[in-house]
């Protein structure tokens, strides 16, 4: 029945209802009498005899965001994000990330977690929910920002003793990035050459040689760093040849690999020449022209 007198009672507290269909009417909840606490909810058609609907309504303070960790990351997502509240949870909770709503799992009184969705680059308030309806205020704001980009390193592999100079390859990377070579961070600060270029030094790899990823920041993509057991040269024939160049010399030693960024380097000027692989314990070079 759809007239004015219909009403919903909250405990004590009557407030007028809207009708929407025969099976079904809208309340806006009054301020409660008691804080926090459950009331009975009683429906009335004349707005004098009201129905026990056997439901209650819990009344709950609305939590506040203290703080969030990490504040900022990439807009890809996907990744976990720890947010303090002001007081005890009393239900489960939702996060909202600008009006992305998703679910929250619970860490402890003071904690909860979500997992923070893919977002446009710029910032985004940040508010809780228990009910999807009524939300925190939201002066906590979440930074999302456009990941990085690997796309190729040059060398792609070094000693694991580390300090090797590894350029990198890709897009939106910034000075404030760290590299990072199978979750170790470069052994220090990256050399920022431009968005798209920077260098950095591998740092140490005690567990053997290993291809590791390479990432720089929060990059989604990655590419291959592989760490090798130290190589050394016991012998070299000719031991003398033409000023001319063009000889060719065999060099003979252990843990040589082979890899087209192989190359012989010949005195103090640092000249190199291509190596040819022949084993694991000989190469082939042929000398470079002297300088004079």
């Amino acid at each position: 029945l759809n007239n004015r007198w219909i009403s919903c009672r909250f405990g004590q507290s009557v407030v007028i209802a809207h009708w929407i269909s025969a099976s079904e009417i809208q309340c806006e909840t009054p301020p409660s009498m008691s804080d926090v606490g459950s009331v009975e909810v009683a429906i009335s058609l004349n707005g004098l005899d009201f129905y026990s609907s056997g439901l209650t309504f819990a009344y709950n303070l609305i939590s506040s965001i203290v703080s969030i960790y990490p504040s900022s990351g990439s807009s890809s997502g996907g990744y976990d994000c720890l947010i303090k509240v002001d007081r005890e949870l009393r239900s489960a909770f939702k996060c909202r990330f600008g009006s992305k709503l998703i679910e929250a799992s619970y860490v402890n009184s003071s904690f909860v977690r979500c997992i923070v969705p893919s977002l446009q680059p710029g910032s985004w308030p940040l508010s809780i929910t228990s009910n999807g309806i009524d939300f925190s205020p939201s002066d906590i704001v979440f930074t999302s920002y456009e990941a990085s980009t690997v796309r190729s390193i040059v060398p792609m592999m070094g000693g694991i003793s580390g300090g090797t100079q590894v350029f990198i390859n890709g897009q939106d990377f910034d000075e404030s990035s760290t590299c990072y070579f199978g979750g170790v961070a470069s052994s220090s600060p990256l050399t920022f050459i431009s968005p798209t270029s920077v260098m950095c030094l591998s740092p140490p790899w005690t567990t053997g040689s290993l291809s590791v990823p390479v990432i720089v920041g929060d990059s989604d993509t990655y590419a291959y760093f592989e760490y090798m057991e130290p190589a050394f040269i016991s012998a070299v024939s000719p031991l003398s040849a033409s000023v001319l160049g063009s000889s060719v010399l065999l060099l003979s030693g252990h843990g040589l690999i082979d890899s087209s960024e192989l190359v012989c380097v010949f005195g103090e000027s640092l000249q190199t020449t291509t190596a040819h692989w022949l084993s694991t314990d000989m190469v082939e070079c042929e000398t470079p022209r002297q300088q004079d």
